[in-house]
């Protein structure tokens, strides 16, 4: 990317800490070069200069500046926040970069979160700025560490909130007790229910025991959920696909997010996909959004991206199960497909999985985003 024409550096890493570093150098024309994080590209050559450690202490890092945003109605306006606790994710899921992140940081403390008084003053602070009304914790797994939760639980002040969860570290202690901290809805990671592509192509190492579990304990405590859900995985078929849509059935989710596997640079799943000539690399700029098309060579292409705009619909009505191959065949109705999911997927979000009543302001911008992006 250095060499990219109008290009001048890079960032790497965590960068809190070494862009303040940067700016003050700037500031008082000060050399720069060699800051940590940053690579340079001068007239002369490239500077490559080293990652500076990781902050360990979460606490020690100063709250986002929500105000920097308060042009935007948006964002001003919202009833929902976003709040992040924690840093690092110990798994290495293929399709991920989080493999490539821990390798940058040999030796360290990768995985690292926020004391619960740190993360409960944030919220205050918000909520005396803001009108919040739902919390969103963007944690890629908010259940890792038990402990943390009942501390969490006993000192949170009880705004409705939603978070992201692994369904393997998932027991009824966890559930009831976020549950009592007035949690309405958590997404969790299905993402194959093929046992062979979930965990040896996807390394998701969870069993369909667990993730059914999971859902039967979020339905036992009346938590609405979403599920995540890939298709068109390499080295997959059709019929795989197929087995994740039943898996769903099961678990019943409020929604089933779906999408279609987009080989990133540097994750693992490239090279599968390489390596079993579903993918070249010199095809890297055709990898889009995950919700559009599969970039890869695979049978039953198009079969796959109408089962991924109805997979939803068959879920939250599941006598079209039935009707599922006569639907997926049906080549020239992508786009009918593509229409009903723009209008399903925002109203599930809104209605279902985090209800609460929109101004006609909020249904107007709502609609804006969905349908234009």
């Amino acid at each position: 990317m250095i060499k990219e024409e109008g290009v001048d550096c890079v960032a790497q890493g965590e960068c809190e800490l070494a862009l303040a570093d940067l700016i003050n150098s700037l500031e008082k024309n000060q050399p720069y070069l060699e800051t940590e994080n940053f690579w340079f590209k001068t007239k002369r050559k490239i500077f490559k200069s080293p990652l500076r450690k990781l902050e360990e202490n979460l606490d020690n890092l100063s709250f986002p500046d929500r105000a920097l945003l308060d042009n935007f109605k948006e964002t001003r306006f919202s009833k929902i926040h976003n709040f992040i606790t924690s840093r690092g994710c110990p798994y290495s899921c293929s399709y991920c970069f989080n493999h490539q992140l821990k390798q940058m940081y040999p030796g360290q403390k990768y995985v690292r979160r926020r004391s619960v008084d740190n993360v409960i003053e944030e919220i205050r602070q918000v909520a005396a700025d803001y009108n919040l009304k739902r919390v969103h914790f963007e944690d890629d797994t908010f259940n890792i560490d038990k402990q943390w939760i009942r501390e969490f639980v006993a000192k949170y002040p009880k705004i409705p909130f939603k978070y992201n969860l692994r369904a393997d570290l998932v027991d009824e202690e966890i559930i009831k007790l976020l549950k009592e901290a007035n949690c309405l809805s958590v997404t969790f990671a299905i993402e194959a229910g093929n046992n062979r592509i979930r965990n040896e192509i996807l390394k998701r190492n969870m069993t369909k025991e667990q993730i059914i579990n999971c859902a039967k304990l979020l339905k036992k405590y009346k938590i609405r959920f979403i599920t995540e859900n890939i298709l068109a995985n390499p080295t997959s078929t059709l019929s795989n696909d197929v087995e994740t849509l039943d898996l769903n059935l099961v678990c019943q989710p409020d929604y089933p997010t779906v999408s279609l596997l987009q080989p990133y640079p540097q994750t693992e799943i490239l090279r599968i996909a390489v390596e079993n000539n579903q993918f070249s690399e010199k095809n890297i700029d055709k990898i889009k959004s995950f919700f559009k098309i599969s970039p890869f060579e695979i049978p039953n292409k198009i079969e796959r991206t109408n089962l991924q705009r109805i997979f939803a619909l068959v879920v939250a009505f599941p006598f079209l199960r039935k009707w599922l191959n006569f639907l997926i065949y049906r080549r020239n109705f992508t786009f009918v497909y593509s229409f009903f999911y723009s209008l399903w997927r925002p109203y599930c979000l809104v209605f279902k999985i985090t209800p609460h009543r929109l101004s006609l302001r909020e249904i107007f911008w709502l609609i804006r985003r969905y349908l234009t992006s």
